[in-house]
């Protein structure tokens, strides 16, 4: 009889698994069968802007090229012819941008030694503005050894601004072995960044 009981357990008991089974089986067809999906009848888009300066400088004027140079003061300086380029926004987005000047491996002179006057600024010291990074995408041996930040600014989208640099030997420049027969030689380089809101 003991046995006869433990056998309808058994078989209570798996009934039991199979019906729990069997409802979960049911309950998953009928959600199935009463769900509901409904799509976004819109596309998400966004389209990506364009990132492109063009740097021209004026050819009637050349780089600048100062041979046989001396210390000058900033006034004799006001009369030097300046060295143009006009940055020109490519895009239909404002742009932020950064003007530096890179101070190439074959400079000699020492940057403390050389003025500049950016546009209209007042005459400064290159050696003492500010520092940025060297770009070093000139292609053959020229490399940079350092770089000074000449200006920001932004750029609105398919307009162009035009620059003035001039540099110069500074008055207070000493005259002994480190000064003299030397060269400066420096590249504008100028670094776009899309202007955030």
């Amino acid at each position: 009889m003991e046995a006869k009981k433990n056998n309808f357990n058994k078989y209570l008991g798996g009934g039991a698994v199979i019906l729990f089974v069997l409802a979960i089986g049911m309950f998953g067809v009928s959600f199935a069968l009463w769900s509901l999906s409904v799509p976004q009848t819109t596309t998400n888009t966004f389209t990506s802007g364009c990132l492109k300066l063009t740097l021209t400088d004026d050819t009637s004027k050349k780089a600048i090229n100062l041979s046989n140079q001396y210390p000058i003061s900033d006034g004799d300086a006001a009369k030097l012819t300046p060295y143009s380029f006009t940055i020109t926004n490519n895009c239909s987005t404002e742009e932020s941008y950064q003007v530096d000047l890179n101070i190439m491996n074959t400079s000699t002179l020492d940057a403390n030694y050389v003025k500049y006057q950016y546009d209209s600024t007042s005459a400064a010291i290159l050696g003492q503005a500010t520092a940025s990074s060297v770009y070093n995408n000139f292609g053959g041996s020229l490399k940079a050894l350092s770089a000074k930040r000449l200006s920001t600014g932004t750029i609105v989208g398919n307009g162009t601004q035009t620059h003035t640099l001039k540099l110069w030997i500074d008055a207070n420049t000493p005259l002994n072995e480190s000064t003299q027969s030397k060269q400066f030689d420096a590249k504008i380089v100028v670094i776009a960044t899309p202007k955030t809101s």
